[in-house]
């Protein structure tokens, strides 16, 4: 296996010439997006001229696997682990072998994909259980499917093989402790696998180098993506746990005493995101943690998505257009299935591209369009039902705290929807063989302008 941190060999050229390619699409003419990588003072020369290792932290939901397709195949980035939360749009079960399977169709058997700890560190409410389950079902009907030229192969193939044998946060402290290199992470799901790594041995921080995560309604009002409608299982209100478990609220003893999510109808009283409301404890924890560590910490807030909507002609265009033809079908039916679920955008795919172009030393030509620079922001753990007329509910909200026990934050909270078409399919639509072949221009080493 190759050092990840060995020195890059002289395919350097022809990496530069596909980083340009696959971000030309995207670019203003005449501007060279791909610059030049400038590394920070303190870094080995072989760390600079490798890959950056990469944990990918994610719920598995639809828009986690087009954020895989693209990550897996990334020139910038080593993959070092994929890790599942069990709390987010995948069911426990269901997440760890499905991404293991994408592995195995983007050429990538050999990552380690981890179930995620067990429960919220702030269990409040779950994705809606009939979602979940759609997800799974997707997942089961690809490795039964056939595809044109296939012959008897199926999209997905089920496999075991990858999985390990270490639960989501001890994988995540295998890589930072044994990588020589400083690692990034990337967070689209909830943050609680980091916060029960970093809770357990708070000096790995000091190896991460960047870490990018997808999540709150921070910096634009009415951002707020947490609706009532979402939070029924059988026509109750049963999302939303009085005492940390969603079978607790189901009967109508309890349903009925506060109706809604505790009382508060979400859609028009809540002020958070998914990421963020699925455990806000551990959003807090991880950002804690994080203020002994050398990492830049970007989130991709949700404003950042509202103009990023994944338009069917368009993303139809791209997936048919894959060389391909497994990930051609698999990409073609996970939009349909994206699409049907209710409110389809880039969302956890749009915080991989963000990450990569900042490894590469992208600019203001990225798709993040417009960053609110260097914040310190906290998150309420407060939950009030009792509001008045124009009144939010406070839990799950990020907001602007000069005494925060939290990092120096960026937040992108606009992004340009053209340019994420065109840094995102020539990645996906790339040859293995390239990627095998070369060794990036970057591991993260780029200062982040």
């Amino acid at each position: 296996t190759r050092n990840p941190c060995q020195s890059a060999p002289p395919m350097m050229l022809l990496i530069r010439l596909f980083l340009g390619l696959a971000f030309a699409a995207a670019s203003p003419a005449g501007s060279q997006p791909w610059g030049k990588l400038k590394a920070l003072r303190g870094s080995s020369q072989a760390c600079e001229r490798s890959p950056l290792p990469l944990i990918f932290d994610n719920d598995a939901n639809y828009d986690d696997m087009l954020a895989f397709l693209y990550v897996a195949k990334s020139p910038v980035f080593d993959l070092k682990a994929v890790t599942l939360s069990a709390i987010g749009y995948a069911t426990p079960q269901g997440g760890a072998p499905s991404m293991a399977a994408i592995a195995g169709l983007v050429g990538r058997p050999e990552v380690p994909i981890a179930f995620g700890h067990w429960r919220s560190l702030s269990p409040l409410a779950g994705f809606p259980l009939k979602w979940r389950i759609q997800r799974d079902a997707f997942i089961e009907e690809m490795y039964a499917a056939r595809y044109s030229g296939g012959g008897n192969g199926t999209v997905l193939e089920m496999t075991s093989a990858s999985i390990s044998g270490l639960l989501a946060p001890e994988l995540i402290l295998k890589v930072l402790r044994e990588s020589p290199c400083p690692v990034g992470v990337l967070s689209t799901g909830g943050a609680t696998n980091l916060a029960v790594a970093f809770a357990k041995d708070p000096s790995v921080v000091r190896n991460l180098k960047a870490v990018y995560m997808m999540g709150t309604a921070y910096g634009v009002a009415g951002t707020n993506n947490v609706y009532d409608w979402q939070l029924r299982f059988n026509g109750k209100w049963g999302a939303c746990a009085e005492l940390g478990s969603t079978a607790l609220t189901l009967g109508d003893e309890l349903t009925d005493a506060r109706p809604g999510c505790l009382g508060v109808n979400m859609t028009t009283q809540g002020n958070t995101e998914w990421n963020v409301f699925l455990d806000a404890f551990a959003w807090r924890s991880v950002m804690s943690r994080l203020k002994g560590s050398p990492a830049s910490v970007r989130v991709v807030a949700a404003n950042a998505s509202l103009n990023m909507a994944v338009t069917p002609s368009t993303f139809f265009n791209h997936a048919n257009a894959l060389a391909d033809p497994r990930l051609r079908h698999f990409t073609a039916e996970l939009a349909r299935r994206f699409l049907g679920a209710g409110e389809a955008r880039w969302w956890d795919a749009e915080a991989a591209v963000v990450m990569a172009e900042a490894v590469a030393g992208v600019g203001a030509e990225g798709v993040c369009a417009n960053w609110a620079r260097g914040r310190r922001t906290s998150v309420s753990m407060v939950w009030r039902s009792a509001l008045g007329d124009g009144e939010l509910n406070p839990y799950g909200s990020v907001y602007d705290d000069p005494q925060a026990d939290a990092p120096a934050v960026d937040y992108c909270l606009y992004s340009n929807l053209d340019r994420m078409w065109g840094a995102y399919w020539p990645v996906v639509n790339s040859p293995e063989r390239m990627l095998e072949a070369a060794s990036p221009v970057a591991n993260g080493q780029a200062i982040f302008e």
